[in-house]
């Protein structure tokens, strides 16, 4: 009688030391789980607010300089970096004893490859956002989405302007090898005001396709306000 009693009480003691075992292993599961999922969501929080301030960062103002120089829109859709490239190249060539005439500017399109700031900032923005892990898949889509329209657009308008900035090297060659001359080869803003015309033009394709400066802006609002309502859904306050 007693041996059973003990028997009894033996098997109720593993039991008991099982049940607390298991219950012991899944609170500590969900603790791990806890935990790795809070930090999930903290790295998701960061890299949204990083998301969110780079993209404002195009249209932020300077409050304490109005000019039209350092106006956001002026530094982010310029085409300075075109010129550049195109008016160190070609003077360059003529310096060398080379001939640019209008009847052969195909010959010089395959040596260019800049781009507005624009562009670069797009492609990389773009690259670094669509494999994030801790960006949510809907945000991440309209982004790279914004980002392809964007950049493929600036490289279209860009490709097909790029003989008329030639032209302008080649009615302005004189004076522009003149002024690199006197200026050790740096680019004054006489120079840069010779293309002028062709950052309106650039501007103005743009916004015929829905890229220009305002609809930028409005696409950056949109994915902010996405944001924004991500991060409401994690606030433990009504």
């Amino acid at each position: 009688m007693l041996k059973d009693i003990a028997s009894i009480v033996q098997i109720c003691f593993y039991v008991v030391g099982a049940t607390i075992a298991i219950l012991t292993y899944r609170s500590a599961k969900r603790g791990l789980l806890n935990t790795v999922n809070t930090e999930y969501h903290k790295r998701v929080l960061d890299h949204l607010h990083e998301l969110s301030e780079t993209l404002y960062t195009e249209f932020e103002f300077n409050l304490e300089d109005h000019s039209d120089k350092n106006h956001p829109f002026t530094k982010t859709f310029n085409i300075n970096l075109v010129v550049e490239e195109i008016v160190y190249y070609l003077s360059g060539y003529v310096r060398r004893g080379g001939i640019v005439e209008k009847n052969n500017l195909d010959a010089f399109m395959d040596f260019f490859y800049a781009y507005p700031i624009i562009f670069k900032k797009s492609v990389n923005m773009r690259n670094q956002i669509e494999s994030d892990p801790f960006i949510p898949e809907n945000i991440a889509n309209y982004v790279v989405k914004y980002l392809d329209e964007r950049a493929s657009a600036v490289r279209e308008i860009i490709r097909f302007q790029r003989p008329r900035y030639v032209k302008v090297f080649i009615d302005n060659e004189r004076y522009i090898l003149e002024s690199l001359e006197t200026n050790n080869n740096v680019i004054d803003e006489r120079i840069y005001s010779l293309f002028a015309h062709l950052e309106r033009d650039f501007r103005s394709q743009l916004t015929l396709r829905e890229l220009g400066p305002i609809h930028n802006l409005e696409n950056i609002h949109a994915i902010r306000t996405m944001i924004r309502d991500y991060l409401k859904s994690f606030n433990p306050l009504p």
